[in-house]
């Protein structure tokens, strides 16, 4: 037969037969010379090509390799004959296609494995290696498959235990497989875990034979995950949790690991326990929890990791004695219960029998106050029971936590009622007296009877029952704690479980009896009627019911009356304003219903319920029904509550505002108000303004939106606001791919609704300042954009119209004039009247008509008075930098009739002009220095001075501490300089001829001019840090600063708005400290004045601001000490005594005091003087200090210290995080250092050791390289994208020219990998990443006379790489060949699985 003739089955064991014949001829007579053509053997090794040909059957390859394998392995025959045709096997695979050699070799080896011989090792490893290096990874993969499951089975034959050795030859032939094949270990071990069913690797009997495998797979594991990661909290309200390195599974609470999360067993992945109790303590951090765990509304997955803490925090905080602490941390929990349970994240009875089991292991005398906040949540949670639903059988069972809770025979006293604390210790009998009402109207049996110890609290309720529900029973109950715990009694039942009416009927009333007080008690709704004869001048009118309801008491009603209080305002506002339609001139809303309205918004419970109704459908019932006084106080108290408004909402009030803006654009002055306009460009400023870094997710889902975008057409500048707040927080938290793609979208969309730029860049005295601090790749959005401004022709139509009014004879002439101007004269009216006020001025002349201008302004609308605005200041900035310039007395005349159209004639809202002033478009820079000398001399002026001096002397900047008097003080202000608009007020109308302007006076609750024009402020203290550090204008900054700077002492949102000026600007502003200062000392030392010491700056600093020469003041160790200890006790510290103790977090701009000390820390590190590198040095200096020194520590010392140790490590991390790249550059310094250690470079086999820091910790040994990991790891977990883009561009201009040690590129990958999930997006970055890893190992590998002895290891790294982020290469065939004929032949089998992801060809896709 042909040698291409198909192998059959028969064929074969024929010429085994022969061969056997043949072998036994050649034995006994061995010097008988071989005839080749008749020779057997090689006709049976040319036959075997045959085994592939397409008609040879996989079974019938099987049968044959079968045959060939058992006469190979057979002991009895020939070695030289089994040896040649083993050989001719292997030459046969190896010349076989890569498809042929899969299977070929995979059946050999298989063969082998179930071979009735068996082999000693070496003899083994001799025939199986050859064909095993021959395989793919899938083969390789099989074959182990099988290996285990034959183990398992003689394991279970032979009844061994696990921990027993496994069979001999078995074993060899897996650790053959295992430790001889270059296939990753991220490849092979799924298939033992999957086998096995099991993680635990060392219980399974495998372990033995196969060491060094497992601990490659460990190295692997500790190289491409973030070490020591229990104490790395995040900080709410900083900490950018939207990335994938937060991602946590929410059954295990392990952190999730890319490909190899399944395999990875909890010793290198331990449950983030620690980590999820931290944030179910932590105020607003529901969103950051639920993100991390993977939960949300679409998903509702039971979630039983979440369920367990939730019990674990309850058992700890039961244990608890301080009020205030109990109450903080258990709101925080019930927050997070009621969240949980509204999306069905966890279940009652299974909480309540988790907690039971665990109250069997306390000592019931550890059980103190706690045990009334834990019944206390209970109660809530089943009184809620309309909204989350608990069966009246899981209800039953929590009185079995009242029994094991409340042994005690004794009765359980009344407490008094004199503070909220005192009505959760009544939790007990609320609790029992709502499940016993509840049992008997569903006809369900109570598993117990009353205790003993609760009577006297059941005898309580019961009488406040009856005597709320009698008819005269609310007249004599005023609004103090005792009335707040009766409410608390009433819950609402189920209609379907009451079958008849009964006193339970009466928990609306009571709700309602909440808002009694907040009324005039003349009437019987939540509004007031307005006494005409207490009209204040100018709208704002004087309202009797001042008083909200306190924090004491709304913190005293449960969760439940909250809720049902905070859904009952949403009926009072639609009665008052269908009251309103009928008479108008008689209803007003009161202050304290409005701020009792803004209380309940603290209430996380309440935010779909109080924020979601007054963002989302009020603002559309007002307009509709033009109350404008309601839409005035909403958006009004919104404005000032902008920085307290969580996080998730704050892009959702962006469309709500954006879309009243669109509205009143299309209204006349006639549908519209005035007055409310600007409320409404106050609260878009105020809301922009307040965004942070944490707000960036949000931002990209709702502020480039196209609607929000649309709307802001005509408020081109709110749209230019909305986009300079973007660039700078994308500045700050990082500009990756995903950002950058918002951007290029939002400036794409935003140029086709309004044109635009950033500045005059590449002309002679262009205005280039603002384009100049904008980061590189913002710049680039713009570089193909082309503007053609056409100048107005505003000088000629202006002259024209005042010429047309100097030529009027009377009143008539004029009043034809303007009645009848209408086109591009119409938007000139503000040019027309500051040119008559100047020629007035010059000829000593009154003004004329003063109302028919009024009546033309009021006329043209929102939306022609913008425009006018526009071309008025780009008519008076033409006229202020004419050439040649007008002289000083000329400047001074015009200013002065500018400010008599802001404050006398009240045409121009003062903060509005300032706005659009500010972020109007100049072309030249002159122009933008005259407007900014417009600015400071305005508020220089005497109008805004005074003004500015009585809000000081009237109204308190603390609203909290003055509740009660604080709406009377800005009525008293309002009577001294009452708000005008339009002339209200002021002319008569009733001339014949003269359209009247019916705006009706509109009350001013909260704020007056100079309090909304503290955002205005922010935005002018921007335009004055973009010129030059040598600039003249800095200098008149400081000036600015002076003269308005009491106004800061208001300011909502201090410590954020310089946190991201100072990071912004950081480059612009480097070495001009003095700025900085100035800054920090004139906004903080403002509000400073208002709290306790140190809470804004500490001593260090406030000596450093005031010393004669700051430049040269130095800050010792002491003080980073300070800062790090102070963000440690802030973040970890479990009980009362941590700095800010009593601050009212719920109404500061921080919702934690981490929060807080992070920023103002980073405020103070990037004002101090000299090189950056010696901050990061001192910084990271903290963390040394507190490492055991070996002559003075012990290992004992070490283990009681390493947990504050890594905190301490964790919050310098956190501060390296949130301070800009120049700071973070002295860190990557630092790591050149490293990597050039000649300790790294020779490491060796200890090279793992040198990067475990809690070895080196407890070994007290130099940990720099581990302590390195660790903090930067940290400083990327927590902070955005831009410091490991930063990172990224160092290795590859610092660290690739000269690295070429294979420790060294181990170090590098261990820094890298596991960050890499931060810019999976980003397949430009991690192309050029992994490019450059190619060439290191290319020039690692390419060493001679080196042994490598961490291969392995690297192959294991790298396939985990290209596994999960090779999509981003464009890896060609010919780049791997080169690369594998480059390096060493030991080095490059470990690197041919590469060739797996060679991109075939014709695929252009990246």
């Amino acid at each position: 037969m042909a040698a291409s003739d198909p192998l059959t089955e028969q064929a074969v064991a024929s010429m085994i037969k022969i061969l056997d014949r043949y072998e036994s001829f050649v034995t006994l007579f061995s010097h008988t010379v071989k005839n080749p053509v008749n020779d057997p053997l090689n006709e049976l090794i040319d036959r075997l090509p045959g085994l592939f040909l397409p008609t040879v059957s996989l079974e019938t390859q099987k049968t044959i390799l079968d045959l060939l394998v058992q006469y190979i392995l057979n002991p009895l025959n020939n070695k030289k004959i089994c040896d040649a045709l083993y050989n001719g096997i292997l030459h046969t695979l190896q010349s076989a296609s890569v498809s042929h050699q899969n299977t070929a070799g995979k059946l050999f080896l298989l063969a082998v494995l179930n071979s009735q011989f068996e082999l000693k090792q070496p003899e083994l490893c001799r025939l199986v290696v050859p064909v095993l290096k021959s395989l793919d990874m899938k083969a390789v993969g099989e074959i182990l498959r099988a290996a285990v499951e034959k183990s398992q089975r003689l394991r279970a034959k032979r009844k061994l235990g696990a921990e027993t050795d496994a069979y001999g030859y078995l074993g060899g032939f897996l650790q053959i497989i295992l430790c001889s094949s270059t296939c990753p270990s991220v490849i092979l071990l799924p298939e033992i875990v999957n086998t096995l069913s099991t993680k635990n690797w060392r219980s399974s009997g495998l372990i033995m034979p196969s060491a060094s495998f497992f601990e490659n797979f460990e190295k692997t594991v500790e190289l491409v995950k973030i070490r020591e990661r229990q104490f790395s909290f995040p900080v709410v309200g900083y900490s950018l949790y939207h990335s994938p390195l937060w991602g946590m599974d929410r059954t295990t609470l392990q952190f999730t690991m890319p490909a190899i999360q399944e395999f990875v067993s909890d010793k290198f992945n331990p449950p983030q326990t620690e980590l999820v109790q931290y944030l179910l303590e932590q105020a607003n951090s529901r969103p950051m929890c639920q993100s991390i765990l993977g939960i949300s509304k679409q998903n509702t997955m039971l979630s039983l990791g979440l369920e367990g803490q939730i019990v674990a925090v309850m058992v700890r905080h039961l244990q608890c004695f301080d009020e205030q602490l109990l109450y903080t941390n258990w709101m925080h929990i019930l927050n997070h219960v009621l969240s949980a349970v509204s999306c069905n994240y966890i279940r009652f009875s299974s909480v309540m029998h988790n907690l039971e089991v665990a109250l069997d292991s306390i000592k019931l005398d550890d059980l103190s106050t706690g045990r009334f906040y834990c019944i206390w949540l209970f109660y809530q949670w089943v009184a809620a029971q309309h909204n989350l639903p608990v069966s009246v059988k899981d209800v039953a069972g929590s009185l079995r936590l009242i029994l094991k809770m409340f042994p005690e025979e004794e009765y359980l006293h009344v407490p008094e009622l004199s503070s909220k604390y005192a009505i959760i210790h009544l939790s007990p009998g609320y609790l029992w007296a709502y499940v016993s009402r509840r049992a008997s109207y569903e006809k369900f049996p109570l598993p117990c009877g009353t205790p003993r110890c609760l009577l006297g609290q059941l005898e309580f309720i019961r009488t406040c029952i009856d005597r709320a529900v009698l008819p005269s029973g609310l007249g004599f109950l005023d609004i103090t704690l005792e009335h707040i715990a009766v409410v608390n009694c009433f819950v609402p039942m189920s209609p379907t479980k009451i079958p008849e009416a009964n006193r339970m009927d009466h928990c609306d009333r009571m709700i309602a009896s909440l808002t009694e007080n907040l009324v005039d008690n003349s009437t019987s709704s939540s509004f007031v009627e307005r006494p005409e004869t207490m009209a204040a001048p100018g709208g704002s009118v004087v309202l009797r019911a001042t008083k909200p309801l306190s924090l004491e008491l709304l913190d005293g009603l449960s969760g439940h009356a909250r809720l049902l209080l905070a859904n009952s305002l949403a009926p009072s506002f639609t009665r008052i304003i269908s009251d309103y339609a009928s008479k108008p001139e008689k209803v007003f809303l009161s202050s304290g219903f409005l701020e009792t309205n803004a209380r309940l918004c603290v209430y996380e419970e309440n935010e779909q319920s109080v924020l979601g109704w007054m963002i989302r459908k009020l603002p559309e019932i007002a307009i509709s029904n033009r109350a404008w006084f309601v839409l005035v106080g909403q958006l009004e108290l919104l404005s000032f509550r902008a920085p307290y408004i969580p996080f998730n909402w704050k892009p959702i009030l962006v469309v709500m505002v954006m879309n009243i803006v669109q509205r009143f654009v299309t209204m006349t002055n006639t549908h519209s108000h005035p007055h409310a306009v600007l409320y409404v460009e106050q609260l878009a400023i105020r809301i922009i303004q307040s965004l942070n870094i944490y707000d960036m997710h949000y931002i990209r889902n709702y502020l480039g939106s196209a609607n929000v975008i649309t709307a802001q057409q005509e408020v081109e500048e709110l749209l230019r606001l909305s986009l300079l707040t973007s660039f700078r927080l994308a500045q700050i938290s990082g500009l990756d791919a995903t950002t950058m793609q918002f951007l290029t979208k939002y400036v794409a969309e935003s140029q086709q609704v309004v044109a635009h730029l950033w500045g005059n860049p590449g002309t002679t005295n262009g205005n280039t300042f603002l384009w100049n601090v904008l980061p590189e790749p913002v710049q680039n959005l713009y570089k193909d954009v082309k503007i053609t401004r056409e100048k107005p022709q505003s000088r000629r139509m202006v002259d024209e119209m005042i010429i047309r009014l100097r030529a009027a004879a009377n009143d008539n002439d004029v009043r034809t004039i303007l009645m009848g101007t209408h086109g591009s004269y119409v938007l000139h009216m503000y040019c027309i009247i500051w040119k008559q006020l100047m020629e007035n001025m010059d000829q000593n002349m009154p003004f004329r008509s003063p109302a028919l201008i009024a009546a033309v302004l009021d006329k043209s609308g929102y939306k022609g008075q913008l425009h006018m605005l526009r071309i008025f200041i780009d008519y008076i900035i033409m006229e202020l930098t004419a050439i040649p310039p007008p002289s000083p007395e000329r400047i001074s005349r015009q200013l002065d009739c500018l400010r008599l159209m802001i404050w006398k004639l009240g045409i121009i809202p003062f903060e509005r002009f300032l706005f659009m002033l500010i972020m109007r478009h100049f072309d030249m820079a002159n122009e933008l220095q005259m407007a900014l000398v417009i600015v400071v001399q305005l508020c220089k002026s005497t109008d805004f001075q005074s003004r500015l001096m009585e809000t000081v002397n009237l109204i308190p900047p603390d609203y909290l501490n003055h509740e009660q008097t604080f709406f009377e003080k800005v009525v008293a202000y309002h009577q001294l300089f009452p708000e005008v608009y339009y002339f209200n007020g002021t002319y008569d109308y009733t001339q014949p001829g003269v359209p009247a302007i019916n705006h009706e006076p509109l009350p001013v609750y909260f704020s007056n001019v100079i309090l909304r024009c503290v955002p205005v402020f922010n935005i002018v203290i921007h335009r004055f840090l973009e010129f030059p550090k040598n600039s003249s204008q800095l200098q008149h900054f400081e000036s600015f600063l002076d003269n308005i700077g009491k106004i800061f002492r208001y300011h909502d949102h201090p410590v954020n708005f310089i946190w991201q000026t100072l990071h912004f600007y950081d480059h612009h502003l480097k070495d001009v400290y003095n700025v900085r200062r100035k800054l920090i000392r004139t906004i903080l030392g403002a509000k400073a004045e208002y709290h306790m010491p140190n809470f804004y700056l500490t001593r260090y600093c406030e000596a450093y601001l005031t010393a004669p020469q700051p430049d040269a003041f130095v800050f010792s160790a002491e003080y980073y000490d300070f800062l790090v200890t102070r963000l440690t006790l802030c973040l970890y510290s479990h009980n009362l005594e941590i700095p800010y103790h009593g601050v009212e977090w719920r109404f500061h701009e921080h919702p934690s005091p981490a929060a807080h000390a992070l920023y103002t820390s980073c405020i103070e590190l990037m004002c101090i003087p000299g090189p950056s590198e010696a901050i990061t040095e001192n910084l990271l200096n903290v963390v040394r200090r507190r490492f055991p020194a070996a002559e003075n520590g012990s290992k004992e010392y070490a283990m009681q210290t390493y947990d504050q140790f890594l905190q301490c490590l964790n919050c310098v991390a956190l501060m390296i995080s949130a301070l800009p790249e120049r700071l973070f550059v002295g860190l990557l310094g630092f790591l050149r250092t490293l990597l050039e250690d000649t300790d790294l470079v020779t490491a060796g086999n200890v090279l793992m050791d040198m990067f475990d820091l809690k070895k080196s910790y407890f070994d007290m040994k130099k940990p720099m390289h581990g302590l390195f990991l660790q903090i930067f790891h940290a400083t990327i977990l927590h902070g955005g994208s831009g410091h490991l883009l930063k990172s990224l561009e160092f290795f590859h201009t610092v660290i690739v020219p000269f690295l070429g040690a294979e420790c060294q590129l181990i170090y590098v990958m261990n820094l890298f990998v596991p960050l890499l999930p931060k810019i999976g997006n980003d397949p430009v970055r991690l192309g050029k990443w992994l490019s450059a890893i190619l060439i290191l190992i290319q020039r690692v590998g390419s060493r001679q006379n080196i042994v490598f002895q961490h291969a392995a290891t690297l192959r294991d790294v790298l396939y985990y790489v290209m596994e999960n982020y090779g999509k981003s290469l464009d890896l060609r065939r010919d780049q791997v060949t080169e690369l594998l004929s480059t390096v060493q032949p030991e080095y490059g089998k470990y690197l041919v699985f590469l060739q797996q992801f060679v991109k075939p060809e014709g695929d252009n896709s990246t």
